[in-house]
């Protein structure tokens, strides 16, 4: 227990630094205006080899600073486009569905907990899996918090003393992920529904948000 808690408070601790760039990230984007006015000059110059090699690094620029996500919270926006990121280099279809998230109530480290260990599991159910998509949703209705993630699989997974089982046979603490978030859930007297065929494997929880 005293390993989890180091472990959770240093990934907690991480994602706060990655949040410390936001300010700086949404800056940059105001660069924009600049660009567009360095592009107009070259091409008004003819100079079609430069603004082709500029727009090419602006392009690249963009696509590494600038966040995917905003749900307006900044510590689910951290670990959201940190696995998105993940995701998409290992050619995994992310299908996303947030809203403001700006209202939840629940503790930082709890989220970390929950989408730190749910999308870590799908993305490496999906690695191993011929089709590699998943379907992600956060949202907040009314007082309810809803969260659900659905992967694709290449296989029906393991169950072993109630407890599911990595596909990778060189992954550490099978099955603690999804403990972890059970645990979670548990605490603050939600719900959670696990659902799983031969292609595919979600999990769903509902809790209040009073």
């Amino acid at each position: 227990e005293r390993l989890f808690r180091e472990k959770i408070t240093n990934e907690t601790n991480m994602y706060y630094s990655m949040t410390e760039n936001l300010e700086k990230q949404r800056k940059k984007a105001h660069e924009f205006k600049n660009h567009m006015a360095y592009i107009s000059a070259l091409a008004n110059k003819e100079q079609y080899e430069e603004l082709k090699e500029y727009i090419i690094k602006i392009d690249n620029d963009i696509k590494v600073s600038m966040d995917t996500i905003d749900t307006n919270n900044a510590i689910v926006n951290a670990v959201l486009n940190a696995k998105y990121r993940v995701a998409v280099n290992k050619g995994i279809v992310f299908i996303l569905k947030v809203n403001d998230l700006s209202r939840i109530r629940l503790a930082d480290v709890d989220i970390v907990v929950m989408l730190s260990n749910l999308l870590s599991n799908a993305i490496e159910a999906c690695e191993v899996s011929e089709e590699k998509v998943i379907k992600f949703k956060f949202i907040l209705q009314d007082d309810q918090m809803i969260l659900s993630v659905k992967n694709s699989m290449s296989k029906p997974p393991v169950k072993k003393n109630g407890i599911f089982l990595s596909q990778k046979q060189e992954a550490e603490n099978h099955g603690m992920g999804i403990m972890n978030v059970i645990e979670v859930v548990e605490k603050h007297r939600g719900r959670y529904v696990i659902d799983y065929d031969e292609h595919s494997f979600s999990f769903m929880v509902l809790m209040n948000n009073k």
